[in-house]
């Protein structure tokens, strides 16, 4: 009966999610599948997104950085994304490999022999 009337209801049948949750080193980080995918749907706006992955500072977190814009500017491209399948979990991790700097993006430097 419960499961009937589960079905029936108006409410969304949402498990949790890892909104929020983040794991970073140097070349990827991990983010919740489903908080990208609000993002991108325009479910969530890109500054309330920002602000819950501590990806911008805020008056609570003012040192936070944006860990994409960082890659960015170190001429690092999204070079594969790889999506990590919960089996107990309502969302999945999606973990996002940077490249070496590309030098189409990179700012020009000097060989160490100029």
């Amino acid at each position: 009966m419960n499961a009937t009337n589960r079905i029936k209801s108006d409410k969304r049948n949402e498990g949790l999610s890892f909104y929020g949750g983040m794991k970073m080193t140097n070349n990827t980080i991990s983010i919740s599948a489903r908080a990208l995918h609000e993002l991108l749907a325009g479910r969530v706006s890109q500054k309330r997104f920002l602000e819950g992955h501590r990806l911008i500072p805020t008056q609570t977190h003012p040192d936070d950085k944006n860990f994409f814009e960082l890659r960015l500017r170190e001429g690092r491209m999204i070079e594969e994304i790889e999506v990590e399948k919960s089996k107990i979990e309502d969302d999945d991790w999606l973990i996002i490999k940077f490249s070496e700097p590309d030098p189409a993006i990179s700012r020009l430097k000097l060989s160490s022999s100029q």
